[in-house]
């Protein structure tokens, strides 16, 4: 066990044991390292089975978008195109303006991936009522900037009048990681959100080194008010 051996085939997940012949070396390998990553035989068959129920939906479409799919596939992912358990909103036209309007809550959970030229961000993931929302970031960004919704509103209409998306393809592919990282992460510790909430994986080439941003609750946005 100490080497990610399995001392019991019985407790191989079933994605693993059925799965077809062309995908069963990946479900191996991702159960093999889920079990040395957190070094427990029943959690790491609880996170698979997690893995396996989970159904994703993303929405967008271009290089973005599809990057994502593929590295959600990668990771032992459904994708969905309704009834998701989570949404990932792809179709950003920038980084820091999220595809979704603040005004109309998602009430299933979602992640916001965006992506502009040589930099992009992954995050936050929300989980209404739970983590802060995208409204927060957006008020958060007020308070920096007065000029914000204005420009936040330029930005999008500009670059949505663009035929062809300016995101660097090597920069879409890693951001498309980063977030099957997150969900993955949400899907495993769903009970645990400092692993998942509440930040942001900035991303900026050349090198495209993360950096993880804190994405604190606003405290007038009020989508972590308790309602009677």
């Amino acid at each position: 066990l100490a080497a990610g051996a399995l001392d019991d085939a019985s407790r191989i997940p079933e994605s693993a044991r059925w799965a077809a012949p062309d995908e069963r070396d990946d479900a191996h390998r991702r159960f093999s390292a889920t079990l040395t990553a957190y070094r427990d035989l029943d959690q790491a068959h609880a996170m698979t089975q997690r893995r396996d129920r989970l159904r994703i939906e993303v929405r967008g479409s271009g290089r973005l978008a599809d990057e994502v799919a593929a590295a959600l596939h990668a990771g032992g992912i459904t994708i969905v195109a309704s009834q998701p358990d989570l949404i990932v909103l792809a179709d950003a036209p920038h980084p820091d303006v999220p595809a979704h309007r603040a005004e109309e809550p998602l009430m299933r959970p979602h992640l916001h991936v965006g992506a502009v030229n040589d930099r992009a961000t992954v995050g936050p993931l929300v989980v209404p009522r739970v983590t802060s929302c995208l409204r927060c970031r957006h008020l958060h960004r007020t308070d920096q900037d007065p000029a914000w919704p204005l420009l936040s509103v330029q930005w999008a209409q500009w670059l949505g009048s663009l035929p062809v998306a300016p995101v660097d393809p090597l920069l879409a592919r890693v951001s498309a990681d980063w977030a099957g990282l997150l969900v993955r992460a949400w899907a495993d510790l769903p009970d645990d959100p400092q692993a998942w909430a509440d930040l942001a994986v900035d991303l900026r080439l050349p090198l495209g080194v993360p950096h993880v941003r804190p994405c604190p609750p606003h405290p007038l946005c009020g989508c972590r008010w308790i309602t009677p």
